[in-house]
């Protein structure tokens, strides 16, 4: 119906299935409810697992954000199962329904935002918003264990540190504005601790700009990300010279190849204008630079999980057209 929201959407590693966060608000005498769906590349559903709402609070949290809709979710190691978050609560679900609660409001607060499993299983990293400070907005870094346990804070920074991804060799990166402007910063992990390793070093090095979304390639060889200027930029650095990124295309990250070659990019025709209706894009671009390969057709709309496949040699997206969603490979 109208009404229904996807509020995330996240693919297996080798592109065979997608899990959807799908809400559906209250609707006369039938409460709100919200589903995890898994979704084939064809569009086809293949399993509903209903997520419980039993018992949800969230105390501290200004009113009228979002309340305890589940926001993110990903796939567990395993590919059994889900860990998804929503205001006030990670959890588990596993594909017949049963949660377990991993992490309460005192270290998820508000918006959290899931980073993914460890290349090694053993950890799950997110970052999660306070909008209660005194000194107004700020975001942590955490990872919990995977096999249940304490989550660890690993940034004690007033500002907002976000969108935690992790590197082939296990290392955190995350975006800041420690330095006085948002960029991507790197931190060592010890899987066996829990802990950060030393101090976070800058990746990224922009003045008057904003950089979100890091998306390291596989072996770590280059970055890519989403740089907010006037115009949203896609820049590509090599690893040992950020400071050197270069633009290759305008429009916003999807997804770099595993090889590291080619850059996924979407881009919007009618850009933020609210008079004419979305037409996105995915296009593909070398990594050098040059002119981009357009890979989506026409009508498909609010694209978004563009992903390579683990060989590079396809591309899945999802188009919603407002509340409809379609699989797609190219």
């Amino acid at each position: 119906g109208p009404s229904e929201r996807v509020t995330d959407a996240e693919w297996t590693r080798d592109g065979t299935r997608i899990a959807v966060l799908h809400v559906q608000p209250p609707q006369g005498d039938v409460p709100a409810s919200e589903s995890i769906l898994i979704i084939d590349p064809e569009g086809n559903e293949t399993a509903r697992i209903p997520l419980s709402r039993e018992g949800i609070e969230v105390s501290s949290l200004p009113s009228g954000l979002l309340g305890p809709t589940a926001l993110s979710v990903a796939w567990e190691p395993d590919q059994q199962g889900f860990t998804y978050a929503r205001n006030g609560g990670i959890y588990s679900v596993d594909l017949e329904g049963r949660e377990t609660k991993l992490a309460g409001e005192e270290s998820v607060g508000y918006r959290p935002d899931l980073g993914g499993y460890s290349p090694d299983g053993d950890w799950l990293a997110y970052s999660t918003n306070r909008w209660w400070h005194d000194d107004g907005f700020g975001s942590e870094v955490w990872v919990m264990p995977a096999a249940g346990g304490p989550a660890h804070n690993l940034t004690q920074h007033p500002g907002p540190d976000l969108t935690p991804r992790w590197g082939a060799d296990g290392s955190l990166y995350f975006v800041s504005d420690r330095n006085g402007s948002r960029d991507i910063w790197r931190m060592e992990f010890d899987s066996r601790t829990g802990e950060r390793v030393g101090e976070p070093e800058q990746v990224t090095f922009f003045e008057e700009a904003q950089v979100t979304a890091p998306s390291p390639s596989q072996d770590e060889s280059r970055m890519a990300f989403i740089l907010w200027r006037a115009e949203t930029v896609v820049r590509v650095a090599d690893a040992r010279n950020p400071g050197g990124s270069r633009a290759v295309a305008r429009g916003g990250i999807r997804d770099l190849s595993p090889d590291g070659r080619r850059v996924l990019f979407g881009y919007d025709k009618a850009g933020y204008s609210t008079s004419a209706p979305r037409e996105d894009a995915i296009y593909s671009v070398s990594a050098s630079g040059g002119a981009p390969v357009r890979l989506s057709p026409d009508g498909h709309s609010n694209i978004g999980s563009a992903r390579f496949s683990e060989d590079g040699s396809t591309v899945n997206y999802i188009a919603v057209s407002y509340t409809h969603l379609r699989a797609h490979e190219t």
